[in-house]
Parts: C-alpha cells; sequence; structure tokens
C-alpha cells in the first residue's frame, strides 16, 4: 500500500487564525484510493522545520508528499525557496503561466501594461522548481508543481481551500493518484 504524507505550511495554521480543512478534506478523498495516511502535519513558515519534515518524510520512504500553503508572493511564503535548498533545484520562472497570468491581471485592471511591483507579484506566482511539472490552478494565481525525489513524489499546492481541492480533484487524483 502506499504512503501518503500531508504537510500545511504557514503560521496563520498554528496561531489558530486559519482552520486547516485542507488537510481533513484530502484524508478523506485520498481513502477512496486504498492510500494509507501516514503523516499529516502543520508546520510554520520557518525553513529549518520545513526541511526537518522533508527529511523525516523521505527517511521513511513515502510515497506521495502533499505540501500545501507558502506559495503566495508575500515575505513569509517560504515553500519555494525551502524546496529549492532542500531539493538543490533552482527555481524557474513557467512562461505560459506568467503569461495567462499577464493577460488576466490587464483584462481586469483595464489597463495595457502593468507595474513593476504587479510584474514581480505575478512573476513570484508563475514560479516552479526546474524539473518538475506545473499543476494548473483554473481559479487562483499561485502555479502548483508536482516532480519526483528519492522515490517520493511531491504535490506542492496552494493553501487556498478552494484552489488546493480544484487542483487535486481535478490535476492530481485523475493522473497521478488513480492509475
Amino acid at each position: 500500500m502506499k504512503t501518503v504524507a500531508i504537510i500545511a505550511i504557514g503560521d496563520e495554521l498554528l496561531n489558530g487564525f486559519t482552520v486547516d480543512t485542507n488537510s481533513h478534506w484530502l484524508k478523506e478523498r485520498l481513502w477512496d484510493f486504498s492510500l494509507s495516511i501516514s503523516r499529516a502535519v502543520n508546520i510554520p513558515d520557518n525553513h529549518d522545520l520545513i526541511i526537518s519534515e522533508l527529511e523525516f518524510c523521505i527517511n521513511n520512504n513515502i510515497d506521495y508528499i502533499f505540501i500545501s500553503g507558502g506559495l503566495g508572493p508575500t515575505h513569509d511564503d517560504i515553500t519555494k525557496s525551502t524546496l529549492s535548498r532542500f531539493l538543490k533545484l533552482p527555481i524557474v520562472i513557467n512562461d505560459e503561466h506568467l503569461t495567462k497570468l499577464k493577460k488576466k491581471f490587464t483584462k481586469k485592471k483595464n489597463e495595457r501594461r502593468i507595474n513593476s511591483s504587479a510584474q514581480s507579484m505575478l512573476s513570484s506566482q508563475a514560479e516552479i522548481l526546474d524539473s518538475f511539472k506545473p499543476i494548473p490552478n483554473d481559479i487562483g494565481t499561485a502555479l502548483g508543481m508536482t516532480g519526483e525525489y528519492a522515490n517520493s513524489r511531491f504535490f506542492i499546492l496552494p493553501g487556498v481551500p478552494k484552489e488546493y481541492k480544484d487542483m487535486i480533484t481535478n490535476h492530481i487524483i485523475p493522473y497521478y493518484i488513480s492509475n
């Protein structure tokens, strides 16, 4: 039986400002596929604690590692940079997603050009780890990603519940889990 770890990242999950509904929902959803949930944790926006959790998952041969949160454009969104350091992979821009975001943003703002602050925010939302495949976000802006490392399949997703559920339902389960 394949094993699963669910890692929800964010200070807001630990300080009581936000309830982690994603992990519970995913546990229920994966039950249909006879996967063993080996670990489910909430950890703060802290490089060392995230790396420690990733090491635990790799050392325990977890097959699927679901990571949510920390993909936004703010200073505390450190998931991508931490994964980059841990996996020794550079962060790259997914040009296709960035183009999509620029079109979406200019339509909403009725502008022809995007200022440098907005450009930086949009670029951060189109970042993925080199060699990882994008997971489309049909609802929000942060691009998800998936890739393999040490015999584990990583799924890195935004923490916004509506986006998280849509990406798992429409892009992960049909292509990675149900096969």
